[in-house]
C-alpha cells in the first residue's frame, strides 16, 4: 500500500523527503500549479527520491489510482482548502493526515467533525510538536505528578523578522484564508497548552489582545525591494537558494516563475496584510487554572519556550535550545535534561509520520486527533472573536455551529485606536 501527497510547498516536499527515506511508496503527488512539477521532480532527483506520477487534481487521482495501491492521503495544501479534499478523503475511506490547521472556519470544523463520526479509518492531525522529545517529556513529567496540579502555564512564540516577510506575502496574510494568524500559525502552541492540561480540565473561557505593529507605515519606500536603495533592511525577504539554483540550471522556466518572483519582490511595507503581528491569549480551564500563550512576529530571538508553575514543582523549558529544567519544592530537587538538536521541529516530522503510517497498517481507527484540532482551532478563534468584543468570551463545544460577524466590520472596528482614560 502507498500513499498519495495533495501539496508540494516547502512542507510538502519535506513530507516527500521522509516518506522516501522511511521507504513509503508515494504513488501520486497533487499539484494543481503544472508550472511547479518540473521543478519539483528536480527537487526529488536531486534528494534521490523516487519521482512518482504527477497530477493537477486530487478527485482525478481518486479516479485513477485503485485504493490496492494508495490507501494514506497526505493534505498538506493552504489552510483554506482542508475542508473540501477531507470530504472527499472521508467518501473514499483513505486513512487521513491532515496538516494543521484543520480549517479556517468554525461551521467547517463543524461538519468535518460530522463527517468522521464512526469513521473506520485513521485521521491524523499533524501536530508536530506533540512528537518532539522536548514536548512529549514534559507531558510526561505533568503525568507522573511530581508538578502537582499546573496552576499556570506560559508559553511564548518568536519568529525572525525573515519568517514574517515571507508570511505577509502570500495567502497568510489574508484572514479569510487562515482563520487569523493564532489558528494558522500558534494552533500547534494552543494544542500544547491544552494538550498538557486534558488530564486535569477543559478550557472554558478565552480573552486576547492583538494588533499589526509591523509593516503599517509605508513611508516612501518604493512597492519592489528591487527598486529600494536599503541595503539594510531588515524586511527584505532573503532569496530563496533552491529556486535560485533551479532556475539558473534552467533559464527557459523563469517565466513560470514570475508571480513567485513578483510576489517575493514586494516591499513588506505594501503587502497589506491583514493578520496580527503580535498577539496575547489568556485561557481560563475549568479547574480554575489559567494559561497565557504570546507571539511576536519580528524577533530578535526566535523560538519557543515554556514555564509551568505547580502546586509541588515549576518546570521551564527552551524549545529551540532543546533543554529545560524542573525544580521540586518539598526536597528542592532540581533536574537538568538536554535534547539532541535534530531539526527545527525537533524531529516531530519523522515521528508523527512513522505514527500515521503504523496506524494505517495496523488499521487502527483514530480520530481524537481531529477533534484536537477542532479544540485548538476554536480556542483560536474564540481569542480573536474577544478582541471585537472587547471582553473574555465562553469557549463553546466544538460540535456547535455558529459563524461570526462579517469580516468587514471586525477589521474597521480593531483597526480603531484604543480609547484613551484620563487619570
Amino acid at each position: 500500500m502507498g500513499s498519495i501527497v495533495i501539496g508540494s510547498g516547502y512542507r510538502g516536499m519535506t513530507f516527500l523527503n521522509i516518506l522516501s527515506k522511511m521507504g513509503e511508496k508515494v504513488i501520486a503527488i497533487v499539484e494543481k500549479d503544472k508550472n511547479k512539477h518540473d521543478f519539483v521532480k528536480w527537487q526529488l532527483n536531486k534528494a534521490l527520491c523516487p519521482v512518482p506520477l504527477f497530477m493537477t487534481d486530487y478527485k482525478e487521482a481518486f479516479d485513477k489510482i485503485p485504493k490496492e495501491e494508495a490507501d494514506k492521503v497526505f493534505i498538506i495544501t493552504p489552510d483554506f482548502t482542508h475542508r473540501e479534499i477531507f470530504e472527499e478523503c472521508i467518501k473514499r475511506e483513505y486513512h487521513i493526515f491532515l496538516e494543521k490547521p484543520i480549517a479556517t472556519k468554525r461551521n467547517d470544523i463543524v461538519d468535518m467533525l460530522n463527517m468522521s463520526r464512526n469513521y473506520q479509518k485513521d485521521i491524523q492531525v499533524g501536530f508536530v510538536l506533540r512528537f518532539t522529545d522536548f514536548y512529549s517529556k514534559i507531558k510526561e513529567i505533568v503525568l507522573s505528578d511530581i508538578l502537582g496540579e499546573i496552576v499556570f502555564i506560559q508559553m511564548n512564540e518568536r519568529l525572525t523578522a525573515q519568517k514574517s516577510t515571507t508570511l505577509k506575502k502570500d495567502w497568510h496574510n489574508k484572514w479569510e484564508f487562515t482563520g487569523g494568524f493564532l489558528n494558522e500559525k500558534c494552533s500547534h502552541d494552543i494544542d500544547i497548552m491544552l494538550w498538557l492540561k486534558e488530564s486535569q480540565a477543559k478550557p472554558v473561557k478565552i480573552i486576547s489582545y492583538g494588533s499589526t505593529k509591523f509593516g503599517n507605515n509605508p513611508k516612501d519606500y518604493p512597492e519592489r525591494c528591487s527598486q529600494c536603495d536599503r541595503v539594510d533592511c531588515y524586511c527584505k525577504e532573503k532569496e530563496d537558494p533552491i529556486l535560485n539554483e533551479y532556475l539558473k540550471e534552467h533559464p527557459e522556466e523563469t517565466e513560470k516563475f514570475k508571480n513567485v518572483l513578483e510576489a517575493r519582490d514586494k516591499c513588506f511595507y505594501h503587502t497589506n496584510s491583514e493578520v496580527f503581528d503580535n498577539q496575547s491569549a489568556l485561557v481560563i480551564f475549568s479547574d480554575g487554572s489559567h494559561g497565557n500563550f504570546s507571539y511576536i512576529a519580528v524577533s530578535g530571538d526566535p523560538g519557543r519556550d515554556i514555564v509551568i508553575h505547580g502546586t509541588k514543582g515549576y518546570l521551564e523549558g527552551n524549545f529551540n535550545k532543546c533543554e529545560l529544567k524542573y525544580i521540586i519544592y518539598d526536597t528542592n530537587e532540581e533536574k537538568k535534561i538536554v535534547f539532541e538538536n535534530i531539526d527545527k521541529h525537533g524531529g516531530g516530522d519523522q515521528r508523527i509520520i512513522k505514527n500515521f503510517l503504523s496506524k494505517a497498517q495496523n488499521h487502527v481507527s483514530e480520530k481524537d486527533s481531529l477533534a484536537d484540532g477542532a479544540y485548538a482551532s476554536i480556542v483560536s478563534f474564540m481569542g480573536d472573536y474577544s478582541l471585537y468584543t472587547e471582553k473574555m468570551e465562553n469557549i463553546p463545544p466544538i460540535d456547535q455551529k455558529g459563524e461570526f460577524i462579517p469580516f468587514e466590520e471586525y477589521m474597521a472596528k480593531i483597526k480603531k485606536p484604543i480609547n484613551q482614560y484620563n487619570h
